[in-house]
């Protein structure tokens, strides 16, 4: 009865943060929309519609994810179309490749919906402003570089180009750079020249590629720049997200996966046999560290290029390489490295089955939060099937990881279970780094890394307390590969 307890009240302080930050945004009307052919959501302007802004979202990214520009802007009296670039999102197009600021295809397509706005008359020609963050930041300088009185301001955030600018276009260009941008970004936003009343570069302080997005600072001085460039009037309030119920939202998400967990939990008296075998932890680590070096050796040269979705052509084969590789550790050393794939008595099938239910208190508890308040997180028709490739391979792997942890479990305790799959998240993500210095580098892999880690962290604390709740391993790798496969094939974009 308690543990029932725990998750309706879980439950509630996930209802209950959505519906605080629902009341915030109450003023604000929004609609879903199409705009030459690219999916749109419309915040309409707040009072007297002083002008229109398009706001266009980095790689990985999707219009949820700049959904808080679209309350500012909007409470600033702006029309604001927020949409889903090619690859992302909604959006069933894949993401086109381009060389130069010149040929982006980006650029192209944001021109055509300031044309269809203009032509339409839902937006007064030379009242209308550009905002983009990272590669949303190319696509607005892109689509200034060709004269148009429609555009009046453009505002690159840590945009992702390094071609040169002439010293007109884009018209009005304010260009914000995070201090801990990558140094690619960094150089050519510092080297804007001139700098004039038309062109300007601010330099962040603090805030990285990301974190410079919910920047207070950075919403003032954009938005100064728009109504200075259109000529029109401030209103005094600049909202940003609502971190404090969004966090609240996640940790009673995270908490009802947990409490749904322990109701799941494999009967005490199952899990007193069957123990899996003692092992040391520098053993593990070794183990770990073989299978991965050997993957992202292997996965420079292997692809699966059939899914579509950007980096899962190199993670599938990483993780498949990787995975391999134990269970040939398994085959050779069976002394060492033939642990089951469940413990405690439990059946494999049983396993799996009380890991998709922990799985589904993720889909039901958290995704709908990450979804409403951070990015775009639900997967569409072309993403199935990779999404269901990538949960087999994935689990392949997470299931010997898991069954090396519970090992190590047995001879150094929990603490150590958990510092070694914490570890091994890092060797992860090092050979990740290591392979753009590799021939044929994947494309794309270094900006998957903050997702990921972020992701792999969050299920290495899930993990760890199904371990305590004794979970079997094959359990524990079906909620790790389920989630880490949705996460990638709904986050990545279409190519």
């Amino acid at each position: 009865m308690r543990k029932i307890l725990l998750v309706v009240l879980m439950l509630a302080v996930v209802v209950g943060t959505q519906y605080m930050i629902h009341q915030q945004q109450a003023d604000v009307v929004i609609t879903h929309e199409r705009l030459a052919g690219n999916p749109v959501d419309r915040y309409a302007a707040v009072g007297q519609p002083q002008g229109t802004v398009l706001v266009a979202h980095g790689f990985a990214g999707s219009k949820g994810l700049m959904q808080y520009w679209g309350l500012a802007l909007a409470r600033q009296g702006f029309d604001t179309y927020l949409f889903d670039q090619p690859g992302h999102g909604e959006q069933g197009q894949p993401l086109p490749e381009w060389r130069s600021l010149a040929d982006n295809p980006l650029g192209k397509n944001l021109q055509a919906m300031i044309a269809e706005l203009t032509t339409s008359g839902r937006a007064e020609a030379g009242r209308i402003a550009l905002v983009g963050h990272s590669m949303g930041g190319a696509t607005v300088i892109a689509a200034g570089m060709e004269p148009n009185p429609a555009i009046q301001a453009t505002i690159a955030i840590s945009a992702a180009y390094s071609d040169p600018l002439p010293p007109d276009l884009p018209t009005n260009l304010l260009s914000l750079v995070a201090e801990r941008d990558p140094a690619s970004i960094r150089a050519a936003a510092v080297a804007l020249e001139p700098q004039s009343e038309t062109r300007k570069t601010v330099d962040v302080p603090t805030k990285n590629h990301l974190t410079i997005l919910y920047d207070p600072a950075v919403f003032d001085e954009a938005i100064a720049w728009i109504h200075k460039a259109l000529g029109t009037k401030p209103v005094a309030a600049t909202p940003v997200a609502p971190w404090p119920w969004i966090l609240a939202a996640l940790l009673g998400g995270l908490g009802t996966v947990l409490a749904i967990a322990a109701l799941l939990a494999p009967p005490e008296s199952r899990a007193k046999g069957g123990r899996s075998p003692s092992l040391g932890f520098l053993t593990g680590l070794v183990a770990l560290s073989v299978a991965a070096l050997s993957a992202v050796l292997a996965a420079v040269y292997l692809r699966t290029p059939w899914l579509g979705v950007a980096v899962q052509d190199y993670l599938l084969p990483y993780f498949g390489v990787m995975a391999a590789v134990l269970w040939l550790l398994r085959y050779l050393w069976p002394r060492d490295f033939a642990f089951p794939l469940t413990q405690g008595g439990d059946q494999i099938g049983g396993a799996v089955l009380r890991g998709l239910g922990v799985t589904l208190a993720y889909l039901g508890a958290v995704v709908p939060v990450i979804h409403t308040n951070l990015t775009h997180h639900m997967p569409n028709g072309e993403r199935v099937i990779p999404l269901l490739a990538s949960a087999l391979v994935l689990w392949l792997y997470f299931v010997q990881e898991e069954g090396l942890k519970r090992a190590v479990v047995n001879s150094r305790g929990h603490l150590a279970g958990l510092v070694l799959g914490l570890v091994s998240k890092l060797v992860v993500i090092g050979t990740w780094l290591g392979a753009t210095a590799l021939p044929n580098p994947p494309i794309f892999l270094t900006l998957t890394i903050p997702i990921t880690l972020v992701v792999l962290v969050v299920l290495e604390v899930i993990a760890a307390v199904m371990g305590a709740l004794r979970f079997s391993s094959a359990a524990s790798a079906t909620v790790n590969a389920m989630v880490l496969a949705w996460s990638i094939s709904v986050t990545f974009p279409l190519q």
